[in-house]
């Protein structure tokens, strides 16, 4: 039976194999995801050139920060340019990644550091330096909690907060006045027709009023108002419920009294009937 040892090997050189064939190959999966994965180990595996035996050395790593080490293909690789080469501006398109730092992985140990050659031609590279630009770049955002991403998608909810919000507005004051919401229009791009009626209008009101509104609105898709009946009164009832909620938590256990007025005249009429 095979040691884990051999199993290793087999694996190595499936890999190498594949890669002198010019046939697909995967990136091993022990290698790092949000950082270079930089194994210590007491000893690495040696490989014989001529009469020496030569191996990976972690010393490396003090020099070349990208550097990563593969346990089970006793190879090196370079992490900004594997995670990055894709992006890289400087690279033609249709030009071949070279896979001895990102797929197959380095292993040349005798040859590795010889002044340019390999290790120092690589770091010295175009290529090179501009995926760890794109790499640093990301760690400072991930750092400061600043990626592209994260920018993007608080601005946009932001916006879109701030967009709901206005229409939130209109249809409290009309709820609450018990006024009338819809006419014979309703389409969002029609609301300043005289058939749209008071929220339509009172919305075109305020977009008119507030430059913020005003910027958010020509961002909205079209697809995307939330001005329609169905919104309107999905956004009445959640209204109804932080009403309800916030009427139990002020009475609690105690007893409370509901007085039903059917009128909408704050001020009591008495009439005396003859």
């Amino acid at each position: 039976m095979p040691s884990s040892q051999d199993e290793l090997q087999l694996q190595k050189n499936s890999v190498l194999d594949r890669a002198d064939n010019n046939e697909t190959v995967v990136a091993p999966d022990d290698l790092g995801e949000d950082r270079p994965k930089q194994v210590r180990l007491h000893k690495y595996s040696a490989t014989l050139f001529g009469k020496t035996n030569k191996c990976f050395l972690s010393a490396w790593y003090e020099k070349w920060d990208w550097f990563e080490y593969s346990v089970k293909l006793d190879t090196a690789f370079c992490y900004s340019y594997s995670k990055f080469n894709s992006r890289c501006l400087f690279q033609p398109q249709g030009r071949r990644v070279d896979q001895a730092f990102t797929l197959k992985g380095y292993r040349d140990w005798k040859h590795a550091t010889e002044a340019k050659k390999d290790f120092p031609r690589h770091a010295d590279s175009k290529d090179h330096l501009a995926c760890c630009v794109m790499w640093k770049e990301k760690e400072n955002r991930s750092t400061n909690s600043k990626e592209i991403s994260t920018l993007l998608n608080s601005n946009a909810i932001e916006k879109n907060k701030y967009y709901i919000s206005s229409l939130t507005d209109v249809i409290e004051f009309l709820a609450t006045h018990q006024l009338a919401f819809r006419g014979t229009v309703e389409a969002f791009s029609s609301m300043e027709d005289g058939g749209s009626r008071l929220f339509l209008l009172l919305l075109n009101f305020s977009i008119k009023k507030d430059p913020r509104l005003t910027k958010i609105v020509k961002t909205v898709p079209r697809n995307a108002t939330y001005t329609s009946h169905e919104i309107q009164n999905e956004l009445i009832d959640v209204m109804s419920s932080i009403v309800k909620e916030a009427t139990v938590q002020e009475v609690g256990d105690s007893w409370f009294t509901l007085k039903v007025d059917g009128t909408r005249n704050p001020i009591p009429v008495w009439r005396t009937f003859p």
